[in-house]
């Protein structure tokens, strides 16, 4: 899990965290499920967009705010798939805010960011199967 906070006055302002999975698809795909989350703290009344890219290539946004202290202003979730290598390796999960107005509400004014590797595990190696129905000629 990745996570970042930011603060005012030695406050919380608001915090982004993001938690990635992995799981495998079949023997070429793995999917990468993703979910970002921002919560502010003692702070609200402000807009913040909340943005997830996934290997460099941004897959989702979203728009919240919050009009109470301690809340979740907004989350993101979803999933993305990569293709299995011939070795382990892993593809960078972001998630981003942006100070943008929401509902009425003014940006939040600051921009934070956080984000973890998500580990593809290789194609499997399967070892063959014996053969069952072996024969044998002698040729002279």
């Amino acid at each position: 899990m990745a996570y970042k906070e930011l603060s005012r006055n030695k406050v919380k302002y608001y915090s982004i965290s993001l938690s990635t999975s992995v799981s495998n698809v079949d023997d070429t795909t793995a999917r990468i499920h993703w979910t970002a989350t921002v919560d502010f703290g003692n702070w609200y009344y402000y807009g913040v967009r909340l943005h997830v890219k996934v290997g460099g290539v941004w897959r989702a946004s979203g728009d919240g705010y919050t009009t109470s202290s301690y809340a979740r202003a907004v989350t993101v979730s979803g999933y993305t798939d990569a293709e299995r290598k011939d070795k382990d390796y892993d593809v960078w999960v972001e998630a981003y805010t942006e100070s943008v107005s929401v509902g009425g509400y003014g940006g939040v004014g600051a921009t934070a960011s956080c984000g973890e590797g998500a580990r593809i595990k290789k194609v499997p190696a399967y070892e063959p199967a014996a053969p069952t129905d072996l024969r044998v000629d002698w040729l002279h």
